[in-house]
């Protein structure tokens, strides 16, 4: 009874609405899964026209780019290729110029060995010297002249007896060792007369006090000094060779190497012939005269008058003016009293450098203008001070003295720069030159 209610329950009348429940269960998920499908269709389709456009957009951007790059690349690349063009003798310029300068060292080397030959074939003959004559500047006699001689005395020899020097102002003592006989050029003609020839000499030469050639004068004073001398035959170890060697050196082109392997330093002793006893016991030595180095200027006479005035308060003070002028130096004057010595009686164009070097070996000190004799007093043992306020022209000489001083144990050597004082102040610049001195 039961089974056969079971089986009416189940028949297909009775199943229909299952049908239909599950028709419509299936239809609402074929239409919630296309909904979805079509939504995410959408989505990716959105997603993928995004991509694409954004890509599209910079796959464009980037060939504007490069079309814009591009045509700065092409005038970029003209450009260059036409600054190229233009430049393209400079290359040319170049090894044109260094082979101009390579000729020109070139040609100055076979000068020097030229020269070098020349003195080589001087002085090794058996024939007597004449040494100079020297007509240019005291500061170039002391510090290059005579230390050349004595390398070349040393290099080559010669016997003293049968070699002269000509200088002037009396510096025979500077001499010794390289020439037992010594002729005053202030013997042959007067100051004037030296003067004038003198001045012709440099306009011959543009202008140069250096010797770089034989002048009609030099000519002249070689053959009075052989007369006086008794030579009948003579060669000549003239000024210009000693220039010709020294000069690219004092322009630059040189290391001081070249100078130095050229030269020997020697103290010098001057003599006693003059009468010093009128003289203070100790005093300083004062040579201050203008100079490319300390020009004459009203604030340069202010310091180097106050500077003389210091030290008489603390030492007697002998000037060393000449009163001669040859060439554009003149001497700064000072006051006279009781401690400030001058020497006008005494000096004589015939000695006056003679008698200043014996009065600069007495002296406990020098102070003077750097040049001439302040490169002179640290080779014959005297602490030197030398004053300069314009240094453009000096700082070959001084690079060179310094290193001669120390390799040949010279005396104290030091610089004051005047013109400090407009910065340090005048009382102090005092204070160092007179701690200088002292």
């Amino acid at each position: 009874m039961r089974g056969r209610q079971r089986e009416c329950m189940m028949s297909p009348v009775s199943e229909l609405p299952i049908a239909l429940r599950k028709a419509r269960s299936g239809i609402s998920l074929l239409v919630r899964f296309l909904t979805r499908g079509r939504a995410r269709i959408s989505n990716l389709l959105r997603k993928k026209w995004r991509y694409y456009s954004k890509r599209a957009a910079w796959y464009w951007k980037w060939m504007r780019e490069r079309v814009r790059n591009g045509r700065t690349t092409v005038v970029n690349f003209a450009g260059a290729g036409l600054r190229r063009l233009r430049a393209l003798h400079k290359p040319f310029v170049r090894l044109s110029r260094r082979s101009r300068r390579t000729n020109e060292l070139l040609t100055l080397r076979r000068q020097e060995w030229h020269v070098e030959r020349q003195i080589r074939g001087v002085v090794r003959s058996d024939v007597p010297l004449v040494l100079g004559p020297w007509l240019s500047e005291v500061g170039f006699e002391v510090l290059y002249w005579l230390p050349f001689l004595r390398w070349l005395k040393t290099e080559y020899g010669w016997d003293p007896a049968s070699a002269v020097a000509i200088s002037r102002g009396g510096v025979a003592s500077w001499y010794h060792g390289l020439a037992d006989h010594y002729v005053e050029i202030f013997e042959y003609v007067d100051l004037h007369t030296f003067a004038r020839r003198n001045s012709i000499r440099r306009e011959a030469a543009e202008g140069s006090q250096k010797q770089l050639h034989s002048s009609d004068f030099d000519r002249e004073l070689i053959q009075f000094a052989c007369d006086r001398a008794g030579f009948s035959r003579h060669r000549v170890v003239h000024p210009s060779a000693m220039y010709k060697l020294f000069r690219q050196f004092w322009l630059g082109h040189r290391p001081i190497s070249h100078v130095q392997e050229r030269t020997r330093f020697a103290g010098l002793t001057p003599c006693s012939t003059f009468d010093l006893s009128g003289l203070p016991k100790d005093y300083v030595a004062v040579k201050l005269y203008t100079a490319q180095s300390l020009p004459d200027s009203t604030r340069n006479r202010l310091v180097l008058h106050a500077l003389v005035e210091q030290l008489s308060e603390v030492a007697s003070i002998v000037i060393l003016n000449t009163g001669i002028a040859v060439d554009d130096h003149t001497d700064y004057d000072f006051d006279r009293h009781d401690r400030v010595f001058y020497l006008d009686e005494m000096m004589r164009p015939q000695n006056n450098l003679e008698l200043q070097t014996q009065v600069i070996a007495g002296a406990k000190e020098f102070v003077g203008t750097c040049g001439s004799l302040a490169w002179l007093a640290p080779m014959i043992g005297v602490p030197t001070v030398a004053l300069f306020s314009d240094s453009r022209f000096l700082r070959t000489h001084l690079y060179f003295a310094r290193h001669a001083y120390s390799a040949m144990g010279a005396a104290r050597f030091a610089t004051v720069d005047v013109s400090a004082h407009e910065g340090l102040g005048f009382e102090a610049v005092m204070r160092v030159m007179r701690t200088a001195v002292q």
